[in-house]
């Protein structure tokens, strides 16, 4: 529960540090229709320009495992289910046929915030203003 409340102090602090310049990002530098931001930055040239700054061939995993136990914001919640034809949740069920034929499934039933919001100040706003409008 304090981390959740550290959390939310940290993500509001951040929201209003960052109306002081709200001029600088919104409305778009590349017009009022843009819904890509700084997206538009990438072309073939800054892509060939980033890959010449590589001097390792080191590798950073950037994924985020997420489960139950995943700090979230409010009510947000994460839950994975094993699930077998028939719908049934534990993973198990009668074979199929005289060869026993069997699937099974993944089914998640999440918030797609939960842990994962390296993109957080579009998820925080002021009188639902938010990041980039």
């Amino acid at each position: 529960m304090m981390s959740r409340m550290i959390a939310a102090a940290a993500a509001a602090s951040l929201a209003l540090a960052g109306l002081a310049q709200a001029e600088d990002w919104y409305p778009s530098k590349w017009g009022k229709d843009d819904t890509l931001g700084s997206v538009n930055e990438i072309s073939d040239a800054s892509v060939l320009a980033a890959a010449k700054l590589i001097k390792t061939g080191k590798r950073y995993a950037l994924g985020q495992v997420t489960g139950r136990s995943t700090p979230a914001f409010g009510a947000r919640t994460f839950e994975l289910f094993a699930v077998s034809h028939g719908g049934v949740i534990d993973g198990t069920g009668d074979p199929w046929g005289d060869a026993g034929f069997t699937t099974n499934d993944d089914w998640v039933l999440t918030f797609m915030g939960v842990g994962s919001q390296i993109d957080g100040l579009g998820h925080v706003g002021v009188d639902h203003v938010y990041y980039y409008g």
